[in-house]
């Protein structure tokens, strides 16, 4: 499965989408993900250790600020899915969203990760992702804006379901896995599970 992902890796970033992000115009980021009409935005680029040290030190003055970042994440989440013109469930069928959702999970591990394995089950809907070397998971060990909080918003408009969340499952030296599904239904399998709708 694992050469099966990186082939899948090469053709996105090199025939399917070759220059999603275009750098080195002046002025603005061309950012086109949906192969649809080209969105221009302008990004700003934070470093990660900018990320480490907000988190740190918002969750040392009050553990409550956990839910505030996981929050904001979300909602960043959700509008980088609507402003990337993002498919969601009901819109195009269901094998589309899975080739949607892969293609978006590559680039988010292109950029964000030295690889991300991901179990998609549409029946429930739930999605385990696996990641290994994640943006300020790997320094911290926090990483509740990013990507905890931004993939739930992601996967809320991607499912078209609004009550997904996520949580933190399991923590290894090799990897962090992360579990998103419906609020009711992490309830039953995790102590503390966030909500932003």
């Amino acid at each position: 499965m694992r050469i099966k992902d990186e082939v899948v890796g090469w053709y996105v970033k090199h025939y399917l989408m070759p220059r999603a992000q275009v750098l080195d115009k002046p002025g603005h980021i061309f950012f086109n993900i949906s192969g649809k009409s080209p969105v221009f935005v302008r990004q700003v680029v934070i470093s990660e250790s900018f990320f480490v040290s907000l988190e740190d030190r918002l969750i040392a003055s009050d553990i409550k600020n956990k839910a505030l970042l996981y929050s904001v994440g979300k909602r960043f989440g959700y509008r980088f899915s609507l402003l990337g013109n993002f498919v969601s469930r009901g819109k195009v069928s269901d094998g589309e969203l899975l080739d949607n959702l892969n293609v978006v999970n590559k680039l988010i591990e292109g950029t964000y990760a030295s690889r991300i394995d991901a179990k998609v089950e549409l029946s429930v809907p739930k999605v385990i992702y696996d990641v290994h070397d994640f943006v300020v998971v790997r320094k911290a060990g926090g990483g509740y804006f990013l990507p905890l909080g931004a993939a739930a918003g992601m996967l809320s408009r991607l499912l078209n379901d609004v009550t997904i969340e996520g949580v933190f499952s399991l923590h290894t030296d090799e990897y962090d896995q992360l579990v998103y599904a419906p609020y009711a239904i992490l309830k039953d399998s995790f102590k503390e599970v966030p909500s932003e709708t």
